[in-house]
C-alpha cells in the first residue's frame, strides 16, 4: 500500500500512513450500523473518514521505528548521576476495549557515554506501546504515572 499524508481536520495535524483508510471507513460505517446509527443521518455524514483518520493515528505506533523516531539524535554524554524526566504525558490503547488512554511517566536513565534528545524519549514511548498493548518492560496505571528506565 502506497504511503499518503494525512490531516486531521481542525486540528492542523498531519501525518503520513499506509494504512487504508477506504477500508477503515468503509468499517466505521458498517460499526455505525450495527449498533443502529444512520451513517448517512447529516451529524454523521464524516464520521466514518474521521474514525478511519483517527485509528490511522492512534496505531501509528505500530509502523515505526525507533530509529525512524530518534531520528539521530543520539549525541555524547558525560556524567554518572542518573537523569529523571517526570510528568511526560503518552498515549497508547487499551487492547481490552479498544480505547486509547492517556497517563503521565517518569522516564530515568544513567548516561553511558551516549544520550538521546529529550523530545526523542516520549516519542518512543509513542511507537513502543503505540499499538493495542503495554510492552513487557512497561507498567501502564492510568491516573498514576507510570515508570520505566530507558536507553538509548
Amino acid at each position: 500500500m502506497e504511503s499518503r499524508m494525512v490531516e486531521i481536520e481542525e486540528t492542523g495535524l498531519t501525518f503520513e500512513t499506509e494504512v487504508d483508510l477506504d477500508r477503515l471507513q468503509r468499517l466505521a460505517a458498517e460499526w455505525l450500523e450495527v449498533i443502529g446509527e444512520e451513517p448517512s443521518r447529516e451529524g454523521l455524514l464524516k464520521t466514518p473518514e474521521r474514525v478511519a483518520k483517527a485509528w490511522a493515528f492512534l496505531t501509528r505506533g505500530y509502523r515505526q521505528s525507533l530509529q525512524e523516531i530518534v531520528n539521530g539524535a543520539v549525541f555524547q554524554a558525560e556524567g554518572s548521576e542518573m537523569v529523571v524526566v517526570k510528568g511526560i504525558e503518552f498515549y497508547s490503547m487499551c487492547e481490552h476495549h479498544m480505547l486509547p488512554f492517556s497517563a503521565r511517566c517518569t522516564s530515568a536513565t544513567f548516561p553511558t557515554g551516549k544520550s538521546w534528545g529529550f523530545p526523542s524519549s516520549p516519542a518512543s514511548w509513542t511507537c513502543s506501546p503505540g499499538g493495542s498493548r503495554c510492552r513487557s518492560g512497561w507498567r501502564c496505571r492510568s491516573p498514576r504515572p507510570s515508570r520505566r528506565s530507558s536507553s538509548p
